[in-house]
């Protein structure tokens, strides 16, 4: 014979399933932005080894136009 959950209990399991949900969401929250901080504390002015940010952009930028001159080049 098959067990036929009480209202209760379908209610009490869905709260529970809710609680659950929002734990996960709260604790991704917290990791995404535990991230965030640590990608940004590379450029803090507090941070003694800091990334200068004009460097940085400017190197990237030179990335870029590297590999823009590269794919020029195979379409040649």
């Amino acid at each position: 014979m098959k067990y036929k959950m009480t209202y209760r209990e379908k209610v009490n399991k869905e709260m529970d399933i809710e609680k659950d949900n929002k734990r996960a969401e709260l604790v991704n929250n917290i990791i995404f932005l535990t991230q965030r901080m640590d990608e940004m504390w590379a450029y803090h002015p507090d941070n003694p080894n800091k990334i200068d940010i004009v460097e940085e952009y400017k190197s990237m930028k030179e990335q870029i136009d590297e590999y823009q001159n590269q794919l020029d080049d195979l379409e040649k």
